[in-house]
């Protein structure tokens, strides 16, 4: 919960709280353990995400407008990359080894940083988590199953307000949503977010008063009520 607030209050969501998540996890397993189950946690929350948009952008590449199209592509793309990248990263013990001593060596004041955190532990404890599939396919089953619901949310709001959103609108938006969150802007991309979603809804089709209204109803329910939620079991 904890790390969900911060998530939604710093400039790229679902990145911002995991040092504090790291940090709260350490006291029981250390640095190295905890990071590799953030970062597994990330990742498999996160890689959904990506492998949907790669599979909307081949189905309904035909039906997105350029001005979508685009960038979306170009989020596929990078992330793609960011991602097979960081997983050759966190399974090479030697890699990791070799850039924490860069940084060690550049940062004299974090001279302690190697006898706390070990990149042979980490990398174990990753490529331990890595080679379960069968908790690899649970996690990932629930990642999509929280995708679904995202999708579903969204359908539910602009029905709410009179709109009945195909199947193929509610992906792309979607899919649109998920690359504005990445974008790193103001703590919970307040404006961007309203904005662009608001714009890729007119693009889609919709009036600007219907875009601005369902944007805002499920800016409200998915940014606003989480807050609002999080601080109270934080209290």
């Amino acid at each position: 919960t904890v790390g969900n607030f911060i998530n939604s209050i710093t400039p790229i969501a679902r990145i911002g709280g995991q040092p504090l998540m790291i940090y709260l996890n350490k006291g029981k397993i250390g640095n190295a353990k905890s990071s590799a189950i953030v970062l597994m946690d990330t990742m498999i929350d996160f890689i959904p995400s990506t492998v949907m948009v790669i599979v909307i952008l081949l189905l309904f590449h035909s039906m997105i407008p350029y001005q979508l199209l685009l960038p979306l592509i170009a989020f596929a793309v990078i992330t793609g990359f960011l991602l097979v990248g960081f997983m050759k990263l966190f399974l090479s013990k030697d890699v990791l080894a070799r850039l924490l001593d860069w940084f060690i060596e550049r940062m004299r004041r974090f001279r302690k940083l190697d006898r706390i955190f070990h990149a042979h532990i980490f990398e174990k404890s990753f490529r331990l988590i890595l080679e379960d599939k069968r908790l690899m396919s649970k996690g990932a089953g629930i990642s999509f199953l929280i995708r679904f619901f995202e999708l579903l949310r969204i359908w539910i709001i602009f029905s709410a307000i009179g709109i009945v959103l195909s199947p193929a609108t509610v992906l792309i938006i979607w899919s649109f949503m998920i690359l504005l969150l990445t974008i790193p802007w103001l703590p919970g991309h307040l404006g961007l977010f309203e904005f662009g979603a608001s714009s890729a809804f007119i693009v889609l089709g919709l009036a600007s008063s219907q875009a601005a209204a369902g944007v805002l109803l499920d800016r409200f329910v998915s940014f606003w009520f989480v807050i609002a939620f999080s601080l109270a079991v934080i209290w």
